[in-house]
């Protein structure tokens, strides 16, 4: 149960005493009003005793503050009646008991702003793709001070409990996307070719191929069944590498990115409009197009039969796959880049231009449509903005990467404590070998 029991006057600046459970704490009237408003855009709330009971420090008589105080009991225990308030960051944060998510390891010394990664922990293996906006003085490039690089791929092999960077294969255009599948990586550029890597056993280039696929800036790229599937501005298209002939190649307006999950190709566009294709067994055909309303999309992602949808003013969809109906739709921070999602910590994760990352309950959901509660956590991982989140389910692991040229991995005491996988850390010896942060 909460209270506010009293108020204390400390050399002429009042404190109103609030009690939680078991802990007291010394609460301003300022910081009621800051909670009032964080609170507001997401739920309806009651009246906060107005300013005008007090109004100067000078005169303040006690019956004045004895009726603040006890309206502010009767304001925090409505707050107190409503458990997604409760369980709000910005309530949380009141009573200083904001979960926070902590970092515990950074892959640093990446020559180029992040574009994508991807870890095979079973593997002990990290690709990392990167990108330079512009072309940039030689000085500055870590590849090669005699090159212009402008887009890179870099292995890092799991040596001695720790990833250490293996090789660095340099572009000489700026890569914009990649997928890694076994021993096969396809690299998209912003001049709409792809090119298709195949490594050896050791996980060194042993050949690759250039395909002229699109005549714009490759959006996104995956392989499955033995196809390329690409997305640019304005086509969407699937390239059987067997047959060497295109399945699909279908031209569309405004393309913003693609997502293929469980043999299905999630294709949207500027407008909110997404594509669906069936792609199993290379039977591919759409199946379907629906309009979610969401405009400037940024990034989608599946989990189970919901697709979380994140557009760059923050606003997240959650839709349901067999009717694609809007299940909740909420409002989170401004220039969101990137979205991901934890089944079994019932999380949402949203990477953000800022550098932040924001992570959201979607366990108590109570109605359809329903405005759900801001951010319970913020991970303050990045200086500039986050290019791509992955999380580990089975390790227990949130990985995101920045241009700011850093892969960080986080942990969370958010419903329990996160373990450290022996991919990363063998024993308790071995710690110290680990950069902490």
């Amino acid at each position: 149960m909460i209270s506010v029991v009293g108020y204390e006057n400390q050399n002429n600046v009042i404190y109103y005493v609030v009690q939680f459970e078991n802990t007291v704490l010394q609460k301003r009237f300022s910081q009621f009003e800051e909670l009032h408003q964080s609170l507001l855009p997401y739920f309806p709330l009651p009246n906060l005793p107005p300013k005008q009971y007090v109004t100067v420090l000078i005169g303040k008589s006690i019956e004045q503050l004895e009726k603040r105080q006890k309206a502010l009991d009767i304001y925090i225990k409505e707050l107190y009646k409503n458990p997604r308030i409760v369980k709000s960051y910005q309530f949380q944060s009141f009573l200083g008991l904001a979960q926070s998510i902590q970092m515990i390891y950074e892959f640093e010394g990446l020559s180029q702003p992040i574009k994508d990664f991807s870890i095979n922990f079973d593997m002990g293996l990290m690709l990392v793709l990167g990108s330079e906006k512009k072309s940039v003085p030689s000085i500055f490039n870590k590849v090669n001070q005699n090159s212009q690089a402008l887009g890179t791929l870099e292995c890092w092999l799991q040596k001695e409990e720790v990833f250490k960077k293996e090789w660095t294969h340099s572009f000489t255009k700026q890569t914009t996307c990649f997928h890694h599948l076994e021993n096969t990586v396809v690299v998209g550029f912003i001049d709409g070719t792809l090119t298709l890597f195949l490594l050896n056993q050791q996980n060194e280039i042993a050949s690759f191929k250039e395909y002229n696929q699109h005549s714009s800036k490759v959006l996104a790229v995956h392989l499955i069944n033995g196809c390329l599937c690409s997305v640019s501005e304005s086509e969407f298209k699937v390239f059987s590498m067997n047959k060497n002939i295109f399945l699909v190649n279908q031209t569309l307006k405004d393309l913003q990115g693609m997502l293929i999950s469980d043999e299905k190709a999630y294709v949207y566009d500027l407008v909110g409009a997404i594509f669906v294709y069936e792609l199993q067994n290379q039977k591919m055909s759409l199946l379907l197009k629906f309009d979610t309303q969401l405009e400037n999309i940024k990034g989608i992602a599946k989990c189970n039969y919901k697709l979380y949808c994140v557009n760059q003013n923050g606003v997240i969809l959650i839709l349901e796959t067999e009717t694609y109906t809007v299940l909740q739709k909420g409002k989170g921070k401004v220039q969101s880049k990137e979205i991901s999602h934890s089944e079994s910590r019932q999380m949402i994760y949203v990477g953000n231009k800022d550098g932040s990352v924001t992570a959201y309950d979607s366990s108590d959901f109570s109605s359809l449509c329903k405005l759900f509660v801001m951010y319970l956590v913020i991970i303050n991982a990045h200086i500039n903005s986050v290019s791509k989140i992955r999380n580990f389910e089975n390790e227990n692991l949130l990985l995101t990467g920045g241009e700011d040229r850093y892969i960080r991995v986080s942990h969370s005491y958010i419903s329990k404590a996160w373990r450290l996988p022996n991919v990363l850390i063998g024993d308790a010896a071995k710690q110290s070998s680990l950069k902490q942060i």
